[in-house]
């Protein structure tokens, strides 16, 4: 498989699978549901692990994609910094809903509410900077998205 191909196919995963997960842990706090708070602590964690694939791709993507017309470091760069951010907030969003879970199998399947909410909060940071991510790595070969001006690296 192609990496550029591999890369662009693992990365909507994390994206749109953060959006998922942020409306089951919303909705189990909304219903103070312990078995749909589960399900969304299972999804936070399954997210981290596709996270890792599609960060993991990156970096055969970019060599392959330097090759492109159009494409420069100029663009690659601001979304590889970003990645990078997004890859260990959402990775540690993964390690929260797994400790909300271990907490919640050691109090026999409860899930206090406010065990959601602390598994909910690093969610949506991951949610935010996987978003910003995509929106970076967009601009890559989207023309239509970039900016007028140029990157700050490219200014340079």
């Amino acid at each position: 498989m192609e990496p550029i191909y591999l890369h662009l196919t693992s990365v909507h995963v994390p994206v749109v699978g953060v959006g998922f997960t942020l409306f089951v842990l919303i909705y189990a706090l909304a219903r103070r549901s312990a078995e749909v708070a589960r399900v969304g602590m299972w999804m936070a964690v399954g997210v981290a692990l596709f996270t890792v694939v599609a960060y993991q791709s990156g970096e055969s993507a970019e060599d392959a994609a330097e090759e492109l017309p159009g494409v420069t470091d100029a663009w690659i760069e601001p979304h590889e910094e970003i990645a990078e951010t997004a890859l260990g907030v959402t990775i540690a969003a993964g390690v929260v809903a797994l400790a909300g879970l271990v907490f919640s199998w050691r109090r026999r399947g409860r899930v206090p509410s406010w065990v959601t909410g602390v598994v909910l909060v690093p969610v949506l940071a991951s949610a935010v900077l996987l978003i910003w991510t995509a929106q970076r790595g967009g601009q890559i070969r989207h023309t239509e998205i970039r900016k007028l001006d140029p990157p700050p690296a490219a200014a340079h």
